[in-house]
């Protein structure tokens, strides 16, 4: 009965510790491609749930919490580049960081992770920022 209401979860609990064991061992292309169109249908599956759900409460928070970390996430992620290109300082420390990554991608590839983790990272805080806006409205 847990498994059936809590399906969600249970999938995110087996995706991160796939990628736990998909880290440890280096499988693969084919199957790290599998892996990526997993997680990509399972974050297609979360999201239509949200809005197709049975608890009204539940798709109304979530909606107003994806707005908000849309609307709010979005243009800081912008300003933040900006202020990255105009500050050759900052530059030099992302470079670096980059460069003393300690694996074997290319400082340009570790760059990129670094920009999209921080990208996800600020739209994470943003949406549980928007749900507490939202419960705290809401009581």
């Amino acid at each position: 009965m847990f498994y059936m209401k809590r399906s969600q979860f249970v999938t995110l609990v087996v995706i991160y510790v796939c990628m736990a064991v998909l880290l440890a061992i280096d499988p693969p292309f084919f199957v790290q491609f599998a892996f990526v169109l997993a997680c990509i249908s399972y974050a297609a599956w979360c999201f239509f749930t949200v809005f197709r759900g049975p608890d009204e409460v539940q798709s109304a928070h979530a909606r107003y919490a994806l707005a908000f970390a849309s609307g709010t996430s979005v243009p800081l992620c912008l300003t933040f580049v900006t202020v990255m290109v105009a500050t050759p300082s900052l530059q030099n420390l992302i470079a670096s960081l980059a460069t003393n990554t300690r694996s074997d991608l290319l400082p340009t590839a570790a760059g990129f992770g670094m920009g999209v983790m921080f990208t996800l990272s600020l739209m994470v805080i943003t949406f549980i920022i928007g749900l507490t806006i939202w419960w705290a409205s809401k009581r």
